[in-house]
């Protein structure tokens, strides 16, 4: 997935910014994010049945991009609104694996 950013791909988000809508997005999905400190990788999880990601406030977007793609790929995007410069970027992170 990094690919797609490191292989002079245009995005039309920076990192950071790409990183809060993805987790906006999956939140309006139904996913509780969660940004934490600590010495994890960070992914998604379930807690009292509720699908949870815990993305580690530490690490630097890109790697906390990947954690947010492999989540939201298994969500059905096309059945809510996604601003067309977050979702072209959503797809070409997803189309670099």
């Amino acid at each position: 997935m990094l690919r797609a950013w490191d292989s002079g791909f245009e995005m039309h988000l920076k990192p950071r910014r790409l990183v809060r809508a993805m987790a906006d997005v999956a939140a309006r999905l139904g996913v509780t994010i969660r940004w934490e400190q600590g010495q994890f990788h960070g992914g998604r999880c379930t807690v009292d049945g509720k699908d949870v990601v815990i993305l580690n406030r530490r690490h630097p977007p890109e790697v906390q991009m990947v954690i947010l793609a492999d989540v939201l790929r298994t969500l059905p995007l096309n059945s809510i609104y996604i601003r067309p410069a977050i979702r072209d970027d959503i797809n070409t992170l997803l189309a670099g694996d």
